[in-house]
């Protein structure tokens, strides 16, 4: 039996004398928990998790596992598995409001098996017992009008009322994206269908690395190694995937940082060259203008 959904408007102190993480995560297979809370210096050791969707919203919050960085922003939320072992963190001169959505594993289980059984077998056995979880795809996911309206509506105090209905379409859209995600994996050599989603998971882990990941300076060797792969057949398989090259998408995505940065707000020009992973202030510049037309100083005039 699951309890109402719980409502946590800040992060827990796992330092607090007394605090007992047993009785901490025993919530959160009891009842769907929304998580949240704003911090500009946070960090949380490895910890337990449920299936979760996790969000930020004005900066950044970074989540690292199985030697995986994911970094969760404006544009971008993560999706972890029910029994995901991970660390967090949100690091940042501003605040940062981090949301988690956490599913109960008996509410997940029962809301899969409602909207992938058919209507028969839902009325032949309406209970189900069996605890098993259904495996998403972790990784980052674009905010999209699959999930992020359900995401926006839970966020919004006035619907605490009817939280677990709002947990039932987020379920939905999870599935949804989900189905999307497995035609993805078609794009994967054929190959046997088990060794093709690993591929897909791997491709994914080293691109997600990537988005999260711009402000260093890495190398293909370091992203294939994320992946657990050949650098060489790694660089064929994403490049057939997602259309485009590694570093290209590293660029892309320092791009992308950059000119958010130089529109919202007033870090100077050589600061947000750093910032993206650039150490050279006029390499910077030019490759800003081949990709927007315009100078980043001008930008700022």
């Amino acid at each position: 039996m699951i309890t109402p959904g719980l409502i946590m408007d800040k992060f827990p102190d796992f330092k607090e004398p007394g605090f007992n993480i047993d009785r901490y995560n025993q919530r959160f297979y009891n009842s769907n928990v929304v998580i949240r809370a704003s911090a500009n210096n946070v960090e949380y050791g490895e910890h337990w998790g449920p299936l979760s969707v996790k969000c930020a919203f004005n900066g950044e919050e970074h989540y690292r596992a199985n030697d995986s960085h994911y970094a969760v922003d404006d544009h971008h939320f993560l999706v972890f598995n029910r029994g995901k072992t991970y660390s967090s963190w949100i690091e940042s001169p501003r605040h940062v409001n981090s949301l988690t959505l956490n599913i109960a594993p008996h509410f997940e289980q029962t809301a899969v098996r409602s909207i992938m059984l058919r209507a028969d077998q839902l009325l032949d056995d309406p209970v189900d017992h069996n605890t098993k979880a259904f495996r998403f795809t972790e990784r980052l996911y674009k905010h999209n009008g699959i999930v992020s309206p359900v995401v926006k509506s839970i966020a919004d105090r006035s619907n605490e009322y009817r939280i677990d209905e709002l947990f039932y379409q987020l379920m939905e859209g999870l599935l949804q994206l989900q189905a999307n995600t497995n035609a993805e994996i078609e794009r994967v050599d054929k190959m046997k269908a088990s060794t093709r989603v690993e591929i897909f998971e791997r491709l994914l882990r080293a691109r997600d690395f990537i988005h999260s990941s711009y402000r260093d300076n890495i190398s293909l060797d370091d992203i294939a190694e994320v992946a657990c792969m050949n650098k060489f057949y790694f660089l064929r398989q994403f490049r057939k995937v997602f259309k485009i090259t590694p570093h290209q998408y590293l660029t892309e995505r320092r791009m992308q940082v950059a000119s958010s940065l130089l529109t919202t707000t007033d870090i100077p020009v050589t600061d947000v060259c750093c910032e993206v992973g650039f150490s050279d202030l006029s390499s910077f510049g030019k490759l800003y203008r081949r990709h927007y037309g315009v100078a980043p100083s001008d930008l700022r005039m």
